[in-house]
């Protein structure tokens, strides 16, 4: 007989802004991520719980070298059903990783707990170089014939 899977008893919910548009080379504002029961309530209970976090391109595919230093690998710890993600970084611009990336979140950790805590996918995040972020891009709309060619 085949072992019977868990039945999804929680899920993962974002709490807080996100930003789907960001910069290389700058750390990721942090955001909280929480433990929802079946009832869609916080789930308190949930202590010392270990979260991973994982990096996806835009066709699904795991490239968690593109984020920078000490994220890779990266686990976090839940305390009373909440945790905040920070420190993330991205190495890669998402038009170079088939045009933007996703964060995956889930719990590893107890490993009983953890495949009955349905995983967070973020929406789409488009990366850009972190000169943008000093030196924006401007519409034609902005531009005057004695503006530099980089502002385009």
């Amino acid at each position: 007989t085949y072992a019977q899977e868990p039945a999804v008893s929680f899920s993962l919910n974002l709490t807080s802004e996100f930003k789907i548009q960001w910069y290389t080379a700058r750390q990721l504002p942090p955001f909280i991520i929480q433990v929802l029961d079946q009832n869609e309530q916080l789930y308190k209970e949930a202590n010392e719980w270990e979260l991973g976090v994982r990096l996806l391109d835009g066709e699904g595919e795991y490239v968690c070298d593109k984020f920078d230093r000490k994220e890779k690998g990266n686990r976090l710890v839940i305390r009373q059903g909440t945790v905040m993600v920070s420190g993330l970084r991205f190495s890669e611009v998402s038009s170079k990783n088939k045009g933007h990336f996703n964060i995956e979140l889930r719990v590893v950790f107890p490993l009983e707990v953890a495949r009955q805590v349905k995983p967070y996918r973020s929406n789409n995040i488009t990366i850009l170089s972190c000169r943008l972020y000093h030196h924006p891009k401007f519409a034609v709309s902005q531009l005057t014939p004695d503006d530099d060619i980089s502002k385009m």
